[in-house]
């Protein structure tokens, strides 16, 4: 059974990276409109790449401490897509909170949560 942790856990890996790749390029090219002269920005408008900055730098914490990072990333991706996402919501969290949901899953299995 022991096997079967480690190909969740390089499964886990691998989608976390391809989030934190695929948010990341999307950071980076939204971040440049912070950076115009247009005036005056609200304070709520820096709170959205906030949660959205903490919550690719949780994905990341999450390769070395798993379950630290992957309730981070569920916390800050809810409220990232909560306010940028729409009518997508659902579909952008579960998606990119696919290696966190695995994560979670091993350590509970491993403490026989499930077969009580």
């Amino acid at each position: 059974m022991r096997k079967s942790y480690n190909y969740l856990k390089i499964l886990a890996i691998v989608f976390n990276i391809t989030v934190f790749l695929f948010w990341g390029a999307f950071f980076l090219e939204h971040l440049i409109s912070f950076f115009d002269d247009s005036g005056n920005v609200p304070f709520y408008y820096f709170l959205i790449p906030l949660f959205h900055f903490i919550f690719l730098i949780s994905l990341i914490i999450a390769l070395k401490w798993n379950v630290t990072g992957s309730i981070l990333t569920l916390l800050f991706s809810l409220l990232f897509f909560w306010h940028a996402a729409g009518k997508n919501f659902y579909l952008f969290f579960f998606l990119s909170n696919i290696g966190s949901f695995i994560f979670i899953y091993i350590v509970l299995y491993k403490r026989n949560i499930f077969n009580k």
